[in-house]
C-alpha cells in the first residue's frame, strides 16, 4: 500500500484496488517550485523531489502531490520528515495550496514511473 501524506496532517492509505490519477501540473506555484528547495535541502536524506497535479476519486478536484525520492540506502520515514520539515513547509506553502506529500521508492508502481520518468524534478541534492 502506497502512503500519501496530506500537509494537514490527514493521512490516507490507499487501499488494494484505489488508483491516484496524476498529471503534469497546468500551473507550477512558485511558492513549490524556488522556496520549497530550501527547506528540503535541511534533511540530507532527500535525493530529489518531483511535482505533480492529482486526485484520489472521480470528480475530485486536482491538487498537489510532491513526490520525495530518498537517497539510495538511507533509512527515510516520510512521516518523520514531516514531522521534521513541517513548520518551514507550512511558512512557505499557503494555506490555499492542498499539497499532498509521498515517498517514492525502487518499486515499479504507477506513481514512481509516472514521476521518476515523466517528470523533472524541481529540487536534486547538490
Amino acid at each position: 500500500m502506497k502512503k500519501i501524506k496530506k500537509i494537514a496532517k490527514k493521512e490516507k492509505i490507499l487501499k488494494k484496488g484505489e488508483s491516484v490519477f496524476l498529471k503534469v501540473p497546468t500551473e507550477t506555484p512558485r511558492e513549490i517550485v524556488i522556496d520549497l528547495p530550501l527547506v528540503l535541502e535541511k534533511d540530507d536524506g532527500i535525493k530529489a523531489a518531483y511535482l505533480a497535479e492529482g486526485f484520489l476519486e472521480s470528480g475530485e478536484e486536482p491538487h498537489y502531490i510532491i513526490g520525495l525520492e530518498p537517497i539510495s540506502g538511507r533509512n527515510f520515514d516520510i512521516a518523520q520528515v514531516m514531522t521534521t520539515l513541517g513548520k518551514d513547509i507550512h511558512s512557505i506553502i499557503p494555506k490555499s495550496l492542498y499539497v499532498d506529500f509521498i515517498q517514492l521508492d525502487d518499486r515499479k508502481t504507477d506513481i514512481n514511473t509516472f514521476m521518476k520518468e515523466y517528470l523533472i524534478p524541481f529540487y536534486t541534492k547538490q
